[in-house]
């Protein structure tokens, strides 16, 4: 299976995930998709270019590197935000 760019979501599709079942779903297929990615990346297809979509051409591993950093940058604005009600996160 190829993993590819499958484009941002939609205004209206990210507003109506407004239960929390609606979320833990899509955050569930969200994994479930980069993990996927990540399984089948091996040395030889970590190499292979692909364009994101941004329109640049990057390798794959360059793309799922960064999806890893962004995925902690969003959890750091979490933990800062949770400190600031008073709140420790579940790792802490």
């Amino acid at each position: 299976m190829r993993y590819t760019s499958r484009g941002s979501a939609s205004a209206a599709r990210v507003a109506s995930l407004s239960k929390k079942a609606d979320l833990v779903a899509a955050l569930k297929r969200a994994f479930a998709y980069y993990d996927g990615a990540y399984d089948v990346l091996t040395d030889a297809s970590a190499a292979e270019p692909v364009i994101s979509s941004a329109r640049m051409t990057r390798t794959r591993f360059a793309m799922l590197n960064w999806n890893l950093w962004h995925t902690w940058e969003h959890y750091g604005n979490v933990v800062v935000y949770l400190r600031m009600k008073g709140l420790v996160s579940a790792v802490q």
